[in-house]
């Protein structure tokens, strides 16, 4: 239980962090919905309330001259579980941007 409280205020500190270098993107989904945000050649994800969504990362093929010589690009999927609001970093390489984002998760 301690360990949780230590790992999700850690997750919170770290997303507030960059708020300076990151501008703040809302996104919108209902339970049992699911989104996908385009984050270029951003990995890894950490959000301080992770209970309320089932998100993970995958690469598909992207749309514009943006997504490099591969022509893909990162995708960051979100499926809404529970209501409430989360706020997630999205780009956990150090030497690397992030885009974060505040998911909020509304009723059907």
């Amino acid at each position: 239980m301690v360990y949780e409280v230590m790992l999700r205020t850690a997750l919170m500190l770290l997303a507030l962090a960059g708020t300076a270098f990151a501008e703040t993107k809302r996104l919108e989904v209902k339970i049992d919905a699911t989104i996908e945000v385009e984050v270029g050649n951003l990995i890894g994800f950490a959000c301080d309330q992770p209970k309320l969504i089932d998100a993970q990362m995958k690469t598909k093929k992207g749309s514009g001259p943006e997504n490099g010589t591969r022509g893909e690009v990162n995708v960051f999927v979100v499926k809404g579980v529970a209501k409430g609001s989360t706020l997630c970093r999205i780009g956990s390489d150090v030497t690397g941007g992030s885009k974060l984002f505040e998911v909020v998760v509304r009723e059907k």
